[in-house]
């Protein structure tokens, strides 16, 4: 009861105060003369600003906001769709065009730094250097700091900068935490520890950093990969070396257990050289583990696999004649193999006289029925 009592002497304290003063009629007018809000009356600027666009919008001296801002908008749509098309010139054109027209800062400094992506793409290293280093030194493009040295250390890859590169990325760890540029900076620490320096310890430390670095980052995938792919060649290896180990143990008395652990062998060791080759690019160290399953006695589990990927290696390090050696190896001791097959169905040159498993199943033997009607 006392609340209602005391709004209704405050309603008659202000009926009062606009009898004598007249300012909620002051405040209706100015709204209704300036064509704002009520609550904008308050602002002298916001007031003003309406007051004078209007006025410049009658005599047709000013472009309406809404006008401009559709431009930057569709020229930014089209920069996007060109940039994942590859049109980059296109794209290019567009977010220049971005630029020019956009009130929006941060728009602005997003296309700022795609254009050095496309100056990257197309090679244009010097142009894409020079224009990372200007807008480092200027406080209108903070917000891209990380984003312009994540660009740079990707140029200085390229060009072999193994130093500066490392030197970078370790830089924006550093210095731009809980980024999606630090977590993709992680990554790349981590593809270089593992291909270059095969430091498998440090490798499983950086990828293990993407995910708290950025827990959204486009890299969190490939980096949950990389560990279970260097954990997996850590346990063939151990057990490999396990193997090495009792098998200068065994004996003559031994010789079926050998055969039975044989099998378990070179599964391990194509394992080993299908990450080697196929996941971290060491393609001599493949060659090594290829070579010993090849050699590997009384067992003939993965031999066809093992040839047909020796001969794809000598292939890429151009050892034609001697890749060729192990295709008509393969072809000569596994006919009816699948990978029999792609070597006769890529290169004419070898003999089409020997069946391969695609024949054994066109030329099948016909059934029992069809020989009693024949």
């Amino acid at each position: 009861q006392k609340f209602v009592e005391y709004n209704i002497i405050d309603v008659e304290l202000v009926d009062r105060l606009e009898d004598k003063m007249k300012l909620i009629e002051l405040a209706l007018t100015m709204a209704y003369d300036a064509k704002v809000n009520y609550e904008d009356v308050f602002y002298q600027v916001r007031m003003w600003d309406t007051i004078i666009y209007n006025y410049l919008k009658r005599r047709n001296i000013v472009i309406p906001p809404k006008e401009r801002s559709e431009k930057d908008q569709i020229y930014f749509r089209i920069a996007e769709l060109s940039f994942k098309q590859k049109d980059y010139s296109r794209s290019l054109s567009a977010y220049k065009e971005v630029i020019k027209n956009t009130q929006i800062k941060s728009r602005m400094q997003l296309s700022n730094l795609k254009i050095v992506q496309i100056y990257r793409l197309q090679y244009k290293y010097d142009l894409a250097s020079s224009l990372i280093k200007n807008m480092l030194i200027d406080e209108n493009y903070q917000g891209i700091y990380a984003g312009l040295e994540l660009e740079l250390a990707k140029l200085y890859q390229i060009q072999n900068k193994n130093d500066e590169y490392i030197s970078r990325l370790n830089g924006i760890v550093k210095d731009y935490p809980r980024t999606k540029e630090s977590a993709e900076s992680s990554f790349l620490l981590g593809e270089s520890t593992l291909i270059k320096s095969r430091e498998f310890d440090d490798a499983l430390r950086y990828y293990a950093m993407v995910r708290s670095e950025f827990r959204s980052s486009l890299f969190n995938k490939s980096a949950q990969l990389r560990i279970k792919e260097i954990n997996t060649f850590s346990k063939l290896k151990n057990e490999y070396d396990a193997w090495i180990s009792d098998t200068l143990l065994d004996t003559a008395k031994n010789i079926n257990k050998q055969l039975f652990n044989n099998k378990a062998t070179a599964k391990m060791l194509y394992g080993i050289a299908e990450l080697e080759a196929l996941h971290f690019s060491s393609m001599d160290s493949a060659l090594i583990y290829i070579d010993k399953l090849i050699n590997l006695k009384n067992n003939k589990h993965l031999l066809a696999k093992a040839l047909y990927m020796k001969s794809v290696i000598l292939d890429e390090f151009k050892q034609a004649e001697e890749a060729r050696v192990l295709k008509s190896r393969l072809i000569l001791e596994f006919p009816q193999s699948d990978y029999a097959f792609a070597i006769l169905n890529s290169d004419s040159s070898f003999s089409n006289d020997i069946k391969t498993s695609n024949d054994c199943l066109l030329y099948t033997s016909p059934s029992p029925r069809d020989r009693t009607r024949s």
